[in-house]
């Protein structure tokens, strides 16, 4: 199970690491307000972009001929459902290290 959802937690340090340098936010801060869809549109935005690069960078990983399919769509032209799944994913990662951190 985290194998599948392995992009959730890599999107999800990437961009909390980026936020927290760039706006000097605590992490704690962005994890409750992913938690509790405050997080803003743009920020949301970035998080799901975060997550489907980083899931395609392990794609080749499980086979060079996922490279050429559709798994490659770019970013901007996947569909509202396939973004959605995305930030399931962090907004899963981010309740689970919010609770593991305990703050």
């Amino acid at each position: 199970k985290i194998a599948t959802s392995i992009a959730g937690f890599y999107a999800l340090e990437c961009g909390v690491n980026y936020l927290v340098t760039t706006r000097q936010i605590l992490p704690s801060t962005i994890l409750k307000s992913i938690v509790n869809n405050s997080l803003s549109k743009d920020d949301k935005l970035l998080l799901t972009t975060f997550a489907n690069a980083t899931w395609k960078a392990g794609q080749p990983f499980l086979s060079l001929t996922k490279i050429g399919d559709k798994n490659f769509t770019p970013f901007y032209f996947l569909t509202d459902a396939d973004i959605e799944k995305d930030w399931v994913q962090i907004k899963t990662a981010a309740a689970f290290l919010l609770k593991e951190l305990d703050v």
